[in-house]
């Protein structure tokens, strides 16, 4: 699980690991290396099994006023974020 919004209605940057277990939810707070994704919420994240990546998109950051359309890899074997670059080319073809 990444980001997403507190209690306190601020927004959150941590990537978080839960495990379920049969009587028990343990959460933990992801070590990672890199520079990850800004604090958000509302944004589309999804594994990729085959290349062993979580992809981050987009979001929003209420206290900014931001609104994301980056694209960030979260690497599993190394525990490293990185950033894709984004051409915005095709939206005004």
């Amino acid at each position: 699980m990444f980001g997403g919004k507190r209690v306190d209605n601020s927004c959150d940057n941590e990537l978080k690991l839960i495990k379920l277990g049969k009587k028990s939810l343990k959460i933990s707070v992801v070590i990672s290396w890199g520079k990850g994704p800004d604090s958000r919420y509302g944004h589309s994240m999804q594994h990729y099994k085959k290349i062993n990546k979580i992809i981050v998109y987009g979001g929003k950051h209420d206290e900014s006023n931001k609104i994301f359309s980056d694209i960030f890899l979260f690497d599993l074997s190394n525990q490293q974020w990185n950033e894709l670059a984004v051409s915005t080319d095709f939206l005004y073809s």
